[in-house]
């Protein structure tokens, strides 16, 4: 049986962070580049991406801030450099296992 450790914790928040900063971004880029598209069609109601843009555009900020997430993994990040510079062996094991 796998035991959920502060390590699994923190590597499933620093991928869902990652993850949730890349994809809102990503999208929010992609909506606004088929707007640039479409030129002045793009504001208009009826092409469906005034809607989107304003549904959609909240979520880089809402449930953590797209500037805020990336420095969360990095944070992950430098606790594991840390562990491999120090060669602290339970910290890596922890890392190996997930």
């Amino acid at each position: 049986a796998s035991t959920i450790t502060k390590t699994v914790v923190g590597d499933i928040h620093a991928t869902t962070s990652a993850l949730k900063s890349y994809a809102t971004t990503f999208t929010a880029d992609g909506i606004e580049d088929c707007r640039k598209a479409c030129g002045g069609h793009g504001f208009l109601v009826c092409s469906g991406l005034v809607e989107l843009s304003n549904t959609y555009l909240q979520s880089c900020t809402v449930e953590g801030d797209n500037q805020m997430l990336p420095q969360q993994v990095v944070k992950v990040l430098l606790k594991l450099v840390a562990a491999v510079q120090s060669g602290d062996e339970s910290l890596l094991k922890e890392y190996e296992m997930t």
